[in-house]
């Protein structure tokens, strides 16, 4: 019964993992395999990294309205910045200043809880960054699901893999147990952890973004303020 149950629920629930070209069930040791060899961990991890830089992208591009400290409202420009900005100057530096304002004030959002004062924009940013995560840690646990389901075929000598590659797959586990762990207490605001860590929850790396963000504007308003007024 256990041998045919993880057989079901390793085919079945490999195809809700992202990247995944086909739908039809796979082979249970093509299933083996793509875990047991880390190929679906790192597929799992591009596919997160690039809804993250897409979804920053497209959070940045919504047209939310900000008001700055001269009580301007203000949107994100996501022109604002020339592919060559070390060479070519931007079109406006007042947008590029708009655009660092912003940036700013969204990573100031995220050390501050959300409350019945928060203005809209902390709520809707409060809100994208537990969304992201939310869809991140689904398809986390569904290849949690399908690991620990090809562990239980290795533990009953129902297949047979290198002990090093099992090794491996524990520690992925390990390391995707502790992201969400980390985020747990991120949202909760009920840090339990001492000192750093070198595991980065979804909410990080979306952070981590916005700070590749700011530094980029920072290095521009630098470059180019005293030449364009």
């Amino acid at each position: 019964m256990l041998r045919g149950s993880a057989l079901i629920l390793s085919r079945r629930e490999i195809e809700d993992i992202p990247t995944v070209q086909s739908s039809d069930l796979k082979p249970l040791h093509v299933v083996v395999e793509n875990i047991v060899s880390g190929d679906k961990k790192a597929q799992l991890s591009s596919w997160w990294l690039d809804l993250i830089e897409t979804g920053v992208d497209h959070y940045l591009s919504s047209n939310q309205t900000f008001t700055d400290e001269g009580g301007r409202h203000i949107v994100y420009d996501t022109h604002a910045v020339p592919y060559n900005y070390i060479d070519q100057p931007p079109k406006s530096m007042e947008a590029i200043r708009h655009n660092h304002y912003i940036v700013q004030k969204l990573l100031s959002f995220s050390t501050l809880p959300v409350t019945e004062t928060s203005s809209p924009q902390h709520v809707e940013f409060d809100r994208f960054l537990r969304g992201t995560s939310k869809e991140v840690y689904t398809h986390i646990n569904h290849f949690e699901t399908v690991s620990n389901g090809v562990l239980d075929l290795i533990r009953g000598n129902m297949i047979r893999v290198d002990q090093e590659k099992t090794q491996h797959l524990l520690a992925d586990l390990n390391y995707l147990s502790e992201m969400k762990r980390l985020e747990d207490e991120r949202f909760s605001g009920e840090k339990t952890s001492a000192g750093l860590s070198h595991i980065v929850p979804i909410s990080g790396l979306i952070l981590s973004k916005l700070h590749r963000i700011e530094n980029e504007l920072a290095t521009v308003l630098r470059h180019w303020n005293r030449n364009i007024k």
